[in-house]
């Protein structure tokens, strides 16, 4: 996690919020060019922003629902649109099907 850690918070993180892009936009970009599949890459955002499922339980999502979801096994658009919101990305971005 440390590597990621580091390119997150190189000095061309300047050129990235010029652009309107975000460190986990970056972190995102990075990870799929890399060749990471998108569950893998939804639980390290998570992962790298200290965020844990179990603290984004509310009325639109419970905790199997959120979990399923973040893992690509489930498609609910309630709990895409709380982790995407979580992360400061779009729900396209993070479950583009």
């Amino acid at each position: 996690m440390k590597i990621f850690r580091n390119l997150i918070h190189k000095p061309s993180e300047k050129n990235f919020q010029q652009k309107n892009h975000n460190r986990n936009r970056a972190a995102l970009n990075y990870l799929c060019e890399l060749g990471f599949f998108m569950p893998e890459i939804r639980k390290a955002l998570l992962d790298l922003n200290g965020i844990k499922l179990k603290y984004m339980v509310c009325k639109k999502a419970t905790f199997g629902t959120l979990s399923r979801t973040n893992q690509g096994s489930l498609h609910n658009k309630q709990a895409q649109i709380v982790i995407a919101k979580k992360l400061k990305l779009t729900v396209n971005e993070l479950f583009h099907h």
